[in-house]
This record gives structure tokens, C-alpha cells and sequence, in this order.
């Protein structure tokens, strides 16, 4: 009960200086950002601690579980993109601005922990599922960058780290999603799932693979468009978290 109690009172912290982060990023101080920035970061810490707690185990399933997880996973990628030569304002209030998104979606569905299934003991099922909930968020990441980094006439070294970030996180989240992809196969093997069976899952999880490897593997006069990567960049994630948040908040009011 202390925990539920304090994972709440947690959320709305973390909810809060998310949203602060957001103005933060917007104004320009990059000192009052920074420190906004690691008091959300904490706060969010302390969010997914509690949830934690309250479960004995990791979030594995379930909309506050998942979509608290995936925030502080942003919010750790939005504290960080406020360093090194990278550094970027559009993009850090982008990446604030998706914690604010998942956080908010937790405002009004039922903000409570998934049933402890006994599958989710066995390590197979938390690896897909823990890869599943991390490959989301960078799959995003890599989205946002691209959607943030200048046009034509924008500063061209700004745009080509930018562009490189964006490409690295596609490859990383395309990674982890691809090993979490691997650990479901060998889940429903052993547990006779229904891995011979199509669905509209197997569907999404199939596009996603299939827009990020072709993104990753743009013939090299596309590869050195701007605006040809912009949009190649982006659906991977926006499609991947589009799915899930449909996926979750539908079956929080099941």
C-alpha cells in the first residue's frame, strides 16, 4: 500500500517537471533546463521504483507499468540531449514533450499494476518484454530527432550530427527490438504459443522491422537527402509508438 501510494504522489512529480522541462527547453536557459531536467529524471526514478515495489519485479505489462517505463527511458534521453556539440533546444523539448504525452495518458486510465502472471517468471517472456518496452522509446527517439534537426537553410553541421544520432538510435532500437523479437519466438515455441499463427501483433512488428531496415538501407543518392532521411527516419517510430499506445489504452478499459 506505501508503495502504491508513493508511486503515485511520484507520477504526478514526475509528470509535472516534465512539463516544466518542456518550458524550460522552450526559454532557452540551459542552467534551469539542466536542473529541471535531473529533477525530473529523479522524479521519474522514483516513479518506476515505486511501481517496482509494488510488483516485485520489473515493468513488464500493463499501461502504467509500460508507458512509465518508456518515459523514463525518454526522460533519460532528454536529459542527455541537452550536452555535447549535439545539443539541440527543438529536440529537447520534443523529447520532454513525448514523456509529457505517455505521463498524461496515464491521467485518465486506470493507474494500476498488470495482474502477476505466472509466465512473467520465466526469462524468456521478461526479455521480450523488456526489450520490447526499450526498443519503443529509441525507435521514438530517433523519430524525434529527425523531425528536429534544421532544414535547408539551417545550420548544415547541426543537421549532420543530428542526422547521425538519428541513424545510430534507429539501429540501436531496431537491435533490441529484433532481440526482444528473437526471445517471443523462442517463448512461444516452448510454451506452444500461437508463433504459427498471424495476427495484427506479428503484423505491426512486421512493418516496423521492415521501415527501419529500409530506412537503414536508402540507395546512397537518397541516403544524402536531408529530407529523403527526415522522412525515412521518422515512421519506424512514430508507427511502432502509435501501435503500442493503441494497444494499452484500449486494453486498460477491458
Amino acid at each position: 500500500m506505501q508503495a502504491a501510494v508513493f508511486s503515485d504522489f511520484s507520477f504526478w512529480v514526475f509528470l509535472g517537471l516534465a512539463v516544466l522541462g518542456v518550458a524550460a527547453a522552450g526559454c532557452g536557459r540551459a542552467a534551469w533546463a539542466r536542473a529541471v531536467g535531473l529533477a525530473a529524471l529523479l522524479a521519474g526514478l522514483a516513479f518506476t521504483g515505486g511501481v517496482c515495489a509494488q510488483t516485485g519485479r520489473p515493468p513488464l505489462g500493463g499501461a502504467l507499468e509500460s508507458l512509465g517505463y518508456m518515459a523514463l527511458v525518454l526522460a533519460t534521453l532528454a536529459f542527455g540531449s541537452q550536452f555535447g556539440p549535439g545539443a539541440n533546444r527543438p529536440l529537447v523539448a520534443l523529447a520532454w514533450g513525448a514523456v509529457v504525452l505517455l505521463l498524461f495518458i496515464l491521467v485518465w486510465v486506470p493507474r494500476r499494476v498488470n495482474p502477476d502472471w505466472f509466465i512473467y517468471h520465466y526469462t524468456w517472456n521478461r526479455a521480450f518484454f523488456m526489450c520490447r518496452l526499450l526498443a519503443m522509446p529509441l525507435l521514438f527517439y530517433s523519430a524525434l530527432i529527425a523531425l528536429a534537426w534544421p532544414g535547408r537553410d539551417g545550420d548544415g553541421e547541426m543537421r549532420r550530427l543530428l542526422i547521425t544520432r538519428s541513424r545510430r538510435f534507429l539501429l540501436l532500437g531496431t537491435a533490441v527490438f529484433l532481440l526482444g523479437e528473437v526471445s517471443g519466438f523462442y517463448w512461444c515455441l516452448s510454451w506452444r504459443g500461437d508463433y504459427w499463427l498471424w495476427n495484427r501483433n506479428f503484423l505491426e512488428s512486421t512493418m516496423i522491422f521492415l521501415l527501419a531496415s529500409a530506412a537503414l538501407h536508402l540507395p546512397p543518392k537518397l541516403a544524402a537527402n536531408p529530407r529523403a532521411l527526415r522522412l525515412a527516419y521518422g515512421p519506424p517510430g512514430l508507427l511502432g509508438m502509435g501501435a503500442f499506445l493503441v494497444h494499452q489504452v484500449t486494453e486498460s478499459f477491458l
